[in-house]
């Protein structure tokens, strides 16, 4: 893909804010996904004072210990990520997003039953120079990617015992949200993919945050590679 065109979409792309998860065991598969929003017509964009407050927040609840086995909840957040071309090491940009997801899971339910439905919407950025961008179009969660949630319990009491330690039950929780679709950015289009990884904080699984990566190619792009761009970032989300 040209330069111009990829420092753009990585640009706007960085701009994507908040999801979480991080696949575990127990796992749920498969699935679709709904969901808001294009690029620059939406909610403002976050500032990255308020994205970094928020993430600091949600990052400094305990990773969840008491996990439940059912969950039926919205939770919103955004997203961060950073683009780099595949062939060099050097930033692009940075970009936000909104993350809006519905999770309906319940422990032991099989693979093929997704978790998730939402979006990752509202993308905007900034080019390392400093010039802004939106790019339209939306990612939705991608059942065919593996969405998952998984629990996972720690029973202290079936270990060796440890003197003057008392035992301790603790499950704690995953998740694994995939997303894709197609982006378009000055009347070109790119296939995007992108992960959000990571575990539930907070009680209850009230947070997820962890890790987002993924790529992107142009329609059309003669690349040899899998992808022409990757994304790395993180994100956080909260149950509303």
């Amino acid at each position: 893909m040209r330069k111009t065109q990829m420092a753009k979409l990585f640009a706007a792309m960085l701009a994507v804010t908040a999801l979480a998860g991080c696949l575990g065991s127990n796992s749920s598969n498969n699935g679709g996904g709904g969901g808001g929003g294009g690029g620059g017509g939406g909610p403002k964009p976050a500032k990255p004072s308020d994205y970094q407050a928020a993430l600091d927040a949600v990052q400094a609840e305990a990773p969840t210990g008491d996990m439940p086995t059912r969950i039926k909840a919205d939770y919103s957040g955004q997203l961060r990520v950073e683009g780099r071309r595949t062939n060099s090491p050097d930033l692009v940009g940075t970009a936000y997003g909104d993350v809006n997801v519905k999770v309906n899971w319940t422990d032991g339910q099989p693979a093929s039953q997704n978790p998730f439905t939402g979006t990752i919407s509202n993308i905007s950025g900034t080019l390392v120079p400093g010039q802004k961008g939106d790019i339209s179009g939306e990612l939705k969660v991608d059942p065919k990617m593996g969405p998952a949630i998984g629990r996972v319990v720690l029973d202290t009491s079936k270990l060796p015992k440890i003197p003057g330690v008392p035992a301790v039950t603790a499950a704690s929780g995953s998740a694994a949200i995939p997303m894709s679709g197609q982006l378009q950015v000055d009347g070109k289009s790119y296939d995007t993919n992108l992960t959000l990884g990571g575990a539930f904080f907070g009680k209850g699984g009230k947070s997820i945050t962890g890790p987002a990566v993924g790529g992107i190619r142009e329609v059309g792009s003669k690349n040899p590679a899998l992808f022409d761009g990757a994304l790395t970032g993180d994100y956080y989300l909260k149950k509303k």
